[in-house]
């Protein structure tokens, strides 16, 4: 349950000069942190968010350009303990000069405990399934061997940990194309899926890794779903009787989640 709340407060302001801009938005400002702190809020839970200095431009039709003035920007953080007074909160702010204000958006303030929670949930849950889909096809669960890629440190530091035998995580900094990610299923997924062979494999198939979804960072398409999604064919046709369980786990561009899930739903059904 969501027991704080998170807004971005600022202030934007024009000069002439930069000087003028800049000064401009620090008196603003220093009256908005002035209010935030009258209304009890910790400096704890206050961070700057950002801070920008632009100049203004005058368009005129064949004509290049002409500056006609600076325009600054200052917001920050703040998190709400009582979520309650927020809404008084946020109408002192406007009051004193607050001109740009985004939220508020609720949020557990112990966030890493709450991760934890609904990742031994998710753990149980796949677990469970797991144990389901064995028994409609009149096998058990008896083994374990769980592969993933992700992008780190974009994800919490305990993912980028292998400390049991049967996780084979694979971290990967941020702009990580489809060629790296391929070299890695090739060198180390396969290996592993290899010696464990799996006599069934679901597959949790997410494509936020494109390089059209915003969320993440990657630079996969949709022939490196495809490529992947046909190595895994080639370990269940070998280990598992071909089966195999694909469940969509997430993708956040419409278009490419589309082209994807398409790409890889080809592979499966040789299409």
């Amino acid at each position: 349950v969501p027991d704080v709340a998170v807004i971005r407060a600022g202030v934007v302001s024009q000069g002439a000069t930069t000087a003028e801009a800049l000064s401009g938005n620090a008196r603003q400002m220093a009256s908005v942190l002035a209010a935030l702190k009258g209304a009890g809020i910790a400096d704890r839970d206050i961070q700057t968010a950002t801070i920008s200095l632009s100049p203004q431009y005058r368009y005129a039709e064949n004509q290049p350009p002409v500056i006609t003035g600076y325009q600054a920007s200052n917001s920050v953080s703040v998190k709400f303990r009582d979520i309650a007074r927020s809404g008084t909160i946020l109408d002192t702010l406007v009051k004193q000069g607050a001109n740009q204000i985004d939220g508020p958006s609720l949020t557990i303030d112990a966030i890493d405990g709450a991760m934890d929670e609904a990742r031994v949930d998710a753990v149980k849950r796949a677990r469970a399934r797991a144990d389901l889909y064995a028994r409609a096809l009149g096998m058990r669960i008896d083994r374990i061997l769980m592969v993933s890629f992700f992008q780190h440190p974009f994800y919490p530091v305990g993912g980028s940990r292998s400390d049991a035998a049967n996780l084979v995580n694979l971290p990967v900094p941020a702009y990580t194309k489809g060629a790296a990610i391929r070299d890695l299923v090739e060198s180390v997924w396969l290996p592993r899926l290899e010696a464990h062979r799996p006599e069934m494999i679901f597959i949790s198939a997410g494509f936020d890794a494109h390089r059209d979804d915003d969320l993440g960072q990657l630079g996969l398409v949709e022939q490196d779903y495809a490529w992947i999604t046909g190595r895994i064919k080639e370990v269940a046709r070998r280990h598992s009787g071909r089966r195999i369980v694909s469940s969509l786990e997430g993708g956040y561009n419409l278009r490419a989640l589309g082209r994807s899930v398409e790409a890889h739903l080809r592979v499966l059904a040789d299409v």
